[in-house]
C-alpha cells in the first residue's frame, strides 16, 4: 500500500470516528425533545436507538461514497437537518425535504436509505402511543417522497411518482389525524387537507429546483433540450459528418443508438450517452489525431463539456472513462468496431459474432479500463446483455 493510500485511509477512519461521535452527541439532544414522556430507565436505550437509526445512513454512505468530503457533507446534512426539524414546533413536513434533496443530488437508493434512517430516528424517539402511528406514516411518506423527485426514463413515471407522493401523504395523514386529539392537536378538516397538498407541492418544487441546480452546478450536465437540439438531423455537427463521410456517420449513429438503449437499461443519462456516441469519432472528419481534432470541432460547433469528455474518454488510449455514460459509449463502440472488423476481413474465423462481441466487451472489464467509470458488475452485465441482444437482432 502506497503512502498516499495509507494517509487517505487514516483520514477516512478519523472522519468516520468523528461522525459517529457527533451522531451520539446530537442523539442526546434529539432525545431531550421527548425525554419528559420516558421513564428514566428508558432514556439510555432510546438514546442508543436514535443514534443507531441515524447511523444507518452513515454505514451506507461509507460503503457507497469513496469521496470522504462528499460523505461528510451529505451525512451532516442528514444528521443536523433531522435534529433541527425534530426540534421545530411543526415536526412533520420539514423532514420530507431531507430524503427528497438527497434523492435529487444522488439517486433514489441513497434517498431511500436516508428516508429509513430519518424515519427510524423519529420513530424511536416517538416510541409511545399515539406518536408511533405518526412515525410509521412518516417513514412511508419519506420513502414515497424519493420517487417524487427520482430521475426516471419516462415522463409518466416522473408524474406517477409525484402524484403518488401527494396521495400517500394525504391518505396517511388523514388516517393519522384521528390520533391527534389525544395530543390536543385539533385540525380543521379543510385547512388540514389544503395545507398537506400545498406543502407537498412546495417540497417537490424545492427539491426539483435543487436537482436542476445540482445537475448544472455540481455535475455540469447539459440540459436535455440542448442535447436533443445538438443531436438532431439539422445540427451543423451532424451535417458535417454526413457530408464528409457516410460510413463514419452510420458508424457513429449505430454507436449512439446502442449507447442510448444500454444507458436506459441501467438508469444512466441516455440522452448524454446518445450524444457522446454520436460525436465520439467527430475528429475523424479532420485528421488522424481524431481526439484532438474532435475537441477543436466540438468547440467550434458548441458541443458542451460533458459530451466532449465522452469524446475523450471513449478511447482508453486517450483516457479511461470516469462516468457510466462514457463507459457505455466505449463498450458500444467496441461492439460496433469488432463487428465491422470481422465483416471487413477475409480471415474468417470459425467463431460466432456473439462470442467475438462478448470477448471484446469482457476484455474491457478485465483490462481495468472501466475501473473509474462507476459501473457495478451488475450494470456491466446488463450493458453486455443489451449490446449482445441488439447485434443478434440485426
Amino acid at each position: 500500500m502506497t503512502e498516499k493510500k495509507i494517509k487517505e485511509l487514516i483520514f477516512r477512519s478519523v472522519a468516520i470516528i468523528y461522525m459517529v461521535a457527533l451522531t451520539i452527541f446530537i442523539s442526546n439532544y434529539i432525545l431531550k425533545v421527548f425525554e419528559a414522556e420516558l421513564w428514566e430507565n428508558e432514556r439510555a436505550a432510546m438514546r442508543a436507538f436514535i443514534a443507531i437509526g441515524m447511523l444507518v445512513s452513515l454505514v451506507y454512505l461509507s460503503i457507497k461514497e469513496k469521496n470522504i468530503v462528499k460523505l461528510m457533507f451529505v451525512y451532516h446534512f442528514i444528521l443536523v437537518g433531522t435534529a433541527i426539524c425534530i426540534m421545530m414546533p411543526i415536526k412533520f413536513m420539514p423532514l420530507v425535504l431531507i430524503p427528497m434533496i438527497i434523492t435529487a443530488i444522488y439517486n433514489i437508493k441513497t434517498g431511500l436509505v436516508s428516508a429509513i434512517s430519518v424515519g427510524a430516528t423519529v420513530m424511536l424517539g416517538m416510541g409511545y402511543y399515539p406518536l408511533y402511528v405518526f412515525s410509521g406514516a412518516l417513514i412511508i411518506i419519506l420513502a414515497t417522497s424519493c420517487f417524487a423527485v427520482g430521475k426516471f426514463n419516462r415522463l409518466w413515471k416522473n408524474i406517477l411518482g409525484q402524484v403518488g407522493f401527494v396521495l400517500a401523504e394525504i391518505m396517511l395523514l388523514v388516517y393519522f389525524k384521528k390520533y391527534c386529539e389525544e395530543l390536543g392537536m385539533i385540525y380543521e378538516k379543510n385547512s388540514f387537507i389544503v395545507s398537506v397538498v400545498v406543502t407537498s407541492i412546495i417540497c417537490m418544487i424545492i427539491a426539483n429546483a435543487i436537482k436542476i441546480l445540482a445537475d448544472r452546478i455540481i455535475y455540469k450536465k447539459t440540459p436535455t433540450i440542448m442535447i436533443k437540439k445538438l443531436t438532431s438531423a439539422e445540427s451543423p455537427a451532424v451535417q458535417l459528418m454526413k457530408k464528409k463521410s457516410a460510413s463514419l456517420y452510420y458508424h457513429s449513429n449505430e454507436v449512439a443508438e446502442m449507447s442510448r438503449l444500454a444507458a436506459k437499461r441501467i438508469g444512466a443519462d441516455y440522452n448524454l450517452a446518445y450524444a457522446g456516441g454520436l460525436f465520439h469519432d467527430l475528429g475523424k472528419v479532420a485528421g488522424s489525431e481524431y481526439i484532438k481534432e474532435g475537441l477543436k470541432l466540438a468547440e467550434q460547433y458548441g458541443i458542451p463539456k460533458d459530451v466532449r469528455t465522452i469524446m475523450v474518454e471513449h478511447n482508453v488510449k486517450s483516457r479511461a472513462p470516469k462516468s457510466k455514460e462514457a463507459a457505455i459509449v466505449m463498450l458500444s463502440d467496441t461492439v460496433v468496431s469488432t463487428i465491422e472488423y470481422v465483416k471487413g476481413t477475409m480471415d474468417k474465423k470459425d467463431i460466432s459474432e456473439q462470442v467475438l462481441v462478448e470477448n471484446a466487451i469482457n476484455k474491457r472489464l478485465t483490462s481495468g479500463a472501466l475501473n473509474k467509470s462507476g459501473l457495478t458488475i451488475e450494470e456491466f452485465n446488463t450493458i453486455k446483455e443489451t449490446l449482445v441482444n441488439i447485434k443478434e437482432q440485426q
